[in-house]
């Protein structure tokens, strides 16, 4: 496995692109990458996925991460979104 990256897209996301054995290539947020370095295994895509908890996609301390499910996450976003109005 091969890892590309990262890059950081107009907002100041960063991605990585990751080249399997196979050759098959995917790419992914920086911040999902490093969290799955950091457990040792691969998330859920169904289930999990990494938050910043201080909301600032830019700051990819890995203690400024936290897994949340799906659902709790979007209502994280939908409050940040409403209380930004």
């Amino acid at each position: 496995m091969e890892v590309y990256g990262p890059y950081t897209d107009k907002k100041g996301r960063k991605y990585v692109v990751i080249e399997e054995d196979n050759g098959h290539k995917h790419s992914m947020t920086y911040a999902k990458y490093l969290m799955q370095k950091e457990l040792g295994r691969t998330l859920d895509p169904n289930l999990e996925c990494v938050d910043h908890k201080n909301d600032d996609c830019t700051d990819d301390r890995i203690d400024n991460y936290q897994l949340k499910t799906r659902g709790d996450n979007t209502k994280k976003e939908l409050e940040r979104r409403r209380n930004k109005k």
